[in-house]
């Protein structure tokens, strides 16, 4: 008797686990119920199952950020789709590879009036770099290989969209393992190396400038910069590379970041940017000369103002260039650029201060310094305390998980439970404004279903303070700012997760060590900060 040949659904699994993949995020629909069962049959790739589409795709988005792998969710028919697309914009801005398979209307409806048919592709058109409709199962295995080769070649969004009825359909192809060549398919050319090593041993200021990039290559830009006697400023998503007590270390750049970087980077002759997509034209001088590190030599064209390139990875060009920086005499720059840490230092000290009974988003941002774990990860949400964390906390080697060109709200809550899921020997911070946080709570469920002890905090200030501020410096009456938020601490008791009110500042201390004491269980601390914005 000849067995039952699988389903396209259970190979579509199948060749998805051997690219890698091993979690599925996603939300029950009609349109996927055949992908469904065959999740439930299988123990190669773990099925989480969320609240709201647009969560599973932002902890999609999140594990590509975290692991440097390719994430994937699925959805349903017409809205389970359209509700994924922030999180999938997320990915797409942010070049993340992610798999997005979606189950569609039975063929015979499609193009008709049925409900919960929409035009899928046209729908994520904007947002993908490869969308395709699955028909046949002969095809199976060719498009969606073809999809997430384009996903990790393109570092993009790949969508499949597969009707229920096709899903269902035996399979005669066998799944089978890539070669594992394209995991590492980035370009390198060091053609320019030579030019490089001359510009930066010719520099008289040089400064040093690091983006999510860098991450893999702390020690070597360390060791670089000491050498090249240069000021190291940050993106946001490089906090945490460099510690911020290290002496050529300047903070950040930009809304959020120092004034004294700014004068620096005005000041300097040559920048080394490592690993960073924004590049900060209004701060750079136009006779400065750019030397920029990236995996995507389309990242280096896009910026008009690189004279210099070099395509690869930055820990090996980075330690390619240190035998070749000489010893050069910049003993006056080396004094400026410590002397204006001190002076950094000194008027954040001042912004730290507390004053009186109530909690500030900086005294926030410095208390939690001492309670979260130097190997962290801190999963960033969009709002004000976004700017304030950026400003203030002093990272000593933890990862920053957070929505970079997207920046939408919400992404927090969602790619904490990703980070805890793929490192649950990892301490995991979920830092949220009132506003972002609301946005995604209904996945405190998730917290609760899939036991991730992760630690939520949420900066409670009644308002969408960084809107508030924009309009009150344009001159406008604040308006459509003002939040009516429940008991944070309540809801997070309702869905059995430890919750912690904090109003004053004499309780917040006691609140975090409570909050980080124990590895084993969720805690979500309700911290009543003031509204202040560094926008103002």
């Amino acid at each position: 008797m000849k067995s039952k040949s699988p389903s396209v659904a259970g190979v579509i699994l199948s060749q998805m686990s051997l690219w890698g993949i091993r979690n599925i995020y996603g939300v029950a629909g009609d349109a996927i119920i055949p992908l469904l069962d065959a999740l439930q049959h299988q123990d190669a790739i773990r099925y989480i199952a969320a609240r709201h589409e647009s969560a599973a795709a932002f902890m999609a988005s999140a594990e590509g950020k975290c692991t440097s792998r390719i994430g994937a969710c699925i959805g349903t028919s017409g809205p389970g789709l359209a509700n994924m697309l922030n999180g999938v914009a997320d990915a797409a801005a942010d070049r993340v590879p992610m798999l997005v398979v979606t189950g569609q209307v039975k063929t015979d409806q499609v193009g008709t009036e049925a409900k919960q048919y929409v035009e899928q592709q046209q729908l994520i058109s904007p947002l993908a770099v490869f969308s395709a409709s699955l028909l046949h199962p002969d095809a199976a295995l060719t498009v969606l290989n073809r999809a997430i080769i384009e996903a990790i070649r393109k570092q993009g969004v790949a969508h499949i969209s597969v009707p229920k009825d096709v899903l269902a359909l035996p399979c005669h192809g066998s799944a089978r393992a890539p070669t594992g060549l394209l995991q590492h398919a980035y370009p390198v050319n060091l053609s320019q190396m030579d030019l490089c090593i001359d510009a930066l041993n010719a520099a008289r200021k040089p400064m040093v400038y690091i983006g999510q990039g860098s991450r893999n290559a702390a020690v070597p830009i360390r060791e670089l910069a000491e050498k090249l006697s240069a000021g190291i400023i940050e993106t946001l998503g490089a906090k945490g590379t460099i510690p911020a007590d290290h002496e050529l270390h300047i903070g950040g750049i930009g809304v959020g970041g120092t004034e004294e970087s700014a004068e620096l980077l005005k000041l300097s002759d040559c920048l080394l940017i490592i690993g960073a997509n924004w590049y900060p034209d209004t701060y750079v001088p136009r006779e400065t000369r750019v030397i920029k590190i990236d995996t995507a030599p389309g990242s280096i064209e896009s910026q008009q103002d690189i004279t210099f390139g070099l395509v690869g990875d930055a820990a090996e060009v980075v330690r390619l260039l240190i035998p070749k920086i000489t010893h050069t005499y910049r003993s006056e720059w080396l004094n400026q650029v410590k002397e204006t840490k001190s002076a950094l230092m000194r008027r954040l000290d001042r912004e730290r201060r507390p004053g009186g009974r109530t909690i500030t988003p900086q005294a926030l941002m410095a208390a939690l310094e001492t309670y979260v774990a130097p190997d962290g990860i801190i999963a960033l949400d969009t709002g004000d305390h976004t700017i304030w964390f950026n400003r203030i906390f002093r990272a000593q080697g933890q990862s920053v998980l957070f929505s970079g060109k997207w920046r939408t709200m919400g992404f927090g809550l969602p790619g904490a439970i990703s980070a805890k899921l793929h490192f649950p020997n990892k301490e995991v911070t979920a830092l949220a404004g009132d506003g972002s946080f609301l946005m995604t709570s209904m996945e405190l469920s998730t917290v609760v279903k899939y036991q991730t002890p992760i630690k939520i905090i949420v900066a409670n200030n009644g308002t969408l303070a960084a809107e508030q501020s924009k309009m009150a410096k344009a001159g406008i009456q604040p308006y459509g700012v003002d939040l009516t938020n429940p008991d944070f601490s309540l809801l997070a008791r309702a869905f059995g997760i430890k919750g912690i009110k904090v109003r004053h500042l004499d309780e917040l201390e006691d609140a975090l060590r409570e909050a980080y004491t124990g590895e084993d269980q969720a805690v979500l601390a309700d911290v009543h900060v003031t509204d202040s914005s560094p926008l103002t």
